[in-house]
């Protein structure tokens, strides 16, 4: 075992190593030691820029305007109005597909040759051939050359006149217009033109 005297010793080594390596702090000149070849920053002279020679005058120099953005106008897309409906005086004006709505959506479809055929259009099922002819400005219906259901009053008698009347927007053709011109024995044919748009 240690004596009391050993351990003041070493008690008292301690201290004094503690006491040196807090005053080596506190140097007031530095140590040299000499240090194995550290590489040393390389340090690059600044770069001067001359500035500008700045002459003192009293004129008051007015601010540069600053631009402001004007409206810019967004030309409007034309809007294309339907004209005024014109009376149809030939076939020519006629031809091609119509849709029309009744009880379904039917396409009636008017031919150069004068026929003109009626399609219901969720069965793709033609349900009527009728010709026509025009004369003296008046559409005038024939003979019904086929149908899954005309009733006989249709089939006994089938001459009809209608002036039409078509509505162009630009240069299409958007919807016909019918109006009898003397007696119609079909009934139903009177219905399908009067009472439902052609588009």
């Amino acid at each position: 075992m240690m004596s009391i005297t050993s351990i003041k010793m070493l008690i008292l080594i301690l201290v004094t190593c503690l006491l040196i390596s807090a005053l080596s702090g506190c140097q007031t000149t530095p140590q040299t030691t000499e240090l194995a070849s550290i590489p040393t920053e390389t340090s690059i002279p600044p770069s001067v820029t001359p500035l500008p020679k700045i002459i003192s005058t009293n004129t008051l120099i007015p601010p540069t305007p600053t631009e402001v953005p004007t409206e810019t106008s967004i030309p409007l897309t034309p809007t294309i109005t339907a004209l005024p409906e014109q009376r149809v005086t030939s076939v020519d004006q006629l031809i091609g597909v119509w849709k029309g709505k009744w009880d379904t959506n039917y396409l009636e479809q008017y031919k150069s040759d004068g026929e003109a055929v009626l399609i219901f259009e969720q069965y793709r099922e033609t349900a009527e051939k009728e010709l026509f002819t025009f004369e003296d400005g008046l559409l005038k219906w024939g003979e019904i050359a086929f149908t899954i259901g005309e009733p006989q009053e249709c089939l006994d008698d089938p001459v009809a006149s209608y002036e039409v009347y078509i509505t162009d927007q630009g240069d299409q053709p958007v919807s016909l217009r019918w109006v009898l011109v003397g007696e119609e024995h079909c009934q139903p044919r009177y219905k399908f033109l009067t009472l439902f748009p052609y588009t």
